[in-house]
């Protein structure tokens, strides 16, 4: 028993001067720090899990979880840095050095919100289509006319052509009963 006494305060002057040392010489564990930056800035809100120590840093081999929440009107882009998945809402990194990594997300634009000059191409366009469309009315118009006074010609010319017979008939037969009656 008596060993095991002598062995018990060696034990806790080892302990202690190992102690001592560690925070003297930095021998702690190793630290790394993660910088993440948004583009365009405030578009996405992040969340870390676990949050780093209060100093901004994370032990060596920490696996961080990283989430995103856009912001209205923006939708994920991509990350840049060394992130498992570069185009998720939520990814990881592994932090065994100190890291960068960027969000970038891109603005969604609806119809609405699109360029000017991009309205006034298609406006133009809008215009030139209808235009179009109006010459088509028209040449059809004017076809459907001609066709209409071709048949009315033709109609007339008809109707003439019928007249001449039935007056050519009729001076026949006048003919014939002025040579009867002689």
């Amino acid at each position: 028993m008596r060993s095991s006494i002598s062995f018990k305060p060696l034990l806790i002057i080892v302990a202690w001067i190992f102690c001592a040392l560690t925070v003297a010489c930095g021998l702690g564990p190793t630290q790394y720090s993660l910088d993440i930056t948004v583009e365009p800035a405030g578009a996405a809100s992040i969340s870390l899990t676990p949050e780093p120590d209060k100093n901004g840093n994370y032990s060596e081999n920490t696996i961080v979880t990283i989430a995103i929440t856009p912001s209205p009107g923006y939708r994920i882009g991509n990350w840049v840095g060394h992130v498992s998945d570069r185009n998720a809402p939520i990814t990881t990194i592994l932090m065994d050095t100190n890291h960068k990594v960027e969000l970038q997300l891109s603005a969604i634009v609806t119809p609405s919100q699109e360029p000017h000059a991009l309205d006034t191409d298609l406006n133009v366009q809008g215009q030139a289509d209808t235009a179009e469309a109006d010459k088509f009315a028209t040449d059809q118009a004017a076809a459907d006319n001609a066709v209409a006074d071709i048949t009315v010609v033709e109609i007339v010319a008809a109707i003439k052509a019928e007249a001449d017979k039935a007056v050519a008939a009729k001076e026949a037969a006048d003919r014939a009963a002025a040579n009867k009656a002689e």
